[in-house]
């Protein structure tokens, strides 16, 4: 295999931990990345000031072959224009990330074509909230429609909360969203599928555990994630039910003319014997694709190419013999988004750690900190043949941490086999 240059638009810890997997392959000639000041950029990355189409054109005279953006640029067509430029680009293009960016379509989606998802009914304006709540009923799920990364999930106990928080929501709460999804709880094993797409074939990757919740004992408010282990060990029926979801939904990006090249997350939950997909990510989510890439033990420019020949099927994916895991650190106030408090960590601190680690986006250096808003602030991740092994050598990591207004969860990894 020629070795080959690809380019990595790098805002966030899993764009980091992709830039890692591209670094252990020796089939990369060069790494080269958008600067976006992302922190601890591996020296062997070259960052790229120019953008827009002037970055496409550097992008070709350096000869780049791969062109890799995991979110917010496909928003504006990065990928879209890539293809055009004749680049392989692996990333969701503008008419897919409708599958994100907007529940509401994703789930119209799941019914047209008879994927199993939770009762729901989608309200925009607060005339409907009564009819809502009578049909789904309490306990439910309130989710703001488009790009909320998980925070805007409120589980619903009480009629009053919930005319509270649906008619907040319907104001514009979450990035100006006036869309609201009222979704009937489901009691089950509930899993993140990481898989790889070619444009015509679905790949599962791992099952992986994606703890959703703030705090211990899956308490507390939604967040975008605070860490995840991989692989969730499945049976052989949860496994003959993710093979029949697969084949439906590539189905459904097929007919819908919403395929891509790239990855993809499900969030399904196991439930009545039989799955159900909750959600879709047209991207390799965070932290749950920090793992995989930990666990896998498949060369990703092997990945790259049988995305681009669209040969995945008979890629067999390989994987290491163990465990991977990642513990989020977070600003103590996330995943609050109107408060607006700096956390830090000292340099000192973080140069002491020995596992990977990753920043997430918005964390800027100033002095002697790593300073965040009210965001995540980072990510570590290790892989050990035993979990309690894991988790031990990660916690022990994340106690050199020293700092101001930090939190993250110390229960992550147990009861895992």
């Amino acid at each position: 295999m020629n070795k080959e240059n690809v380019f990595v638009w790098n805002n966030s810890a899993v764009t980091n931990a992709v830039i890692k997997k591209l670094e252990e392959d020796s089939n990369i000639k060069n790494i080269y990345c958008s600067d976006r000041n992302i922190i601890n950029l591996s020296k062997s990355t070259i960052a790229l000031k120019s953008d827009g189409i002037s970055l496409l054109k550097e992008l070709k005279e350096k000869q780049v072959k791969y062109v890799f953006s995991n979110t917010e640029a496909n928003e504006k067509g990065f990928i879209d224009y890539s293809l055009k430029y004749k680049f392989s680009g692996l990333g969701a293009n503008y008419k897919s990330l409708k599958l994100e960016s907007s529940k509401a379509f994703s789930k119209i989606m799941m019914q047209k074509y008879d994927i199993k998802t939770a009762d729901f009914v989608i309200v925009n304006n607060r005339n409907q909230l009564q009819q809502a709540l009578n049909q789904i009923g309490l306990p439910c799920y309130i989710k703001a429609d488009g790009y909320a990364r998980s925070i805007s999930a409120i589980k619903i106990y009480k009629e009053q909360d919930f005319f509270l928080i649906a008619e907040k929501y319907l104001n514009g709460y979450f990035y100006g969203n006036s869309i609201i999804i009222v979704e009937k709880e489901i009691s089950g094993q509930e899993i993140s599928i990481p898989c790889i797409v070619d444009g015509k074939n679905i790949k599962m990757i791992a099952a992986v555990k994606d703890y959703k919740r703030r705090n211990n004992n899956d308490l507390g408010s939604n967040t975008g994630g605070m860490g995840s282990i991989c692989p969730l060990k499945t049976t052989p029926q949860q496994n003959s039910l993710t093979d029949k979801l697969l084949k439906k939904l590539t189905n459904i990006l097929m007919q819908e003319d919403l395929f891509y090249k790239g990855f993809i997350t499900l969030n399904v939950i196991f439930a009545q014997n039989d799955i159900y997909l909750l959600e879709i990510n047209t991207r390799l989510g965070d932290s749950e694709g920090q793992t995989v890439l930990k666990y896998l033990d498949t060369n990703i420019l092997d990945i790259f190419a049988a995305v681009e020949h669209q040969t995945l099927d008979n890629l067999k994916l390989k994987y290491k013999d163990g465990y991977a895991m990642s513990v989020n650190i977070i600003n103590r106030y996330y995943p609050e988004v109107r408060v607006f408090q700096n956390a830090f960590i000292t340099k000192d601190s973080v140069n002491k750690l020995t596992k990977d680690f990753y920043f997430y986006r918005r964390v800027y250096e100033y002095n002697t900190k790593y300073i965040q808003i009210n965001d995540r602030i980072m990510s570590i991740i290790d892989f050990n043949r035993n979990i309690e092994d894991l988790r031990t050598n990660i916690y022990k990591d994340i106690e050199k941490l020293e700092g101001q207004n930090i939190f993250y969860r110390t229960d992550l990894g147990k009861n895992i086999t």
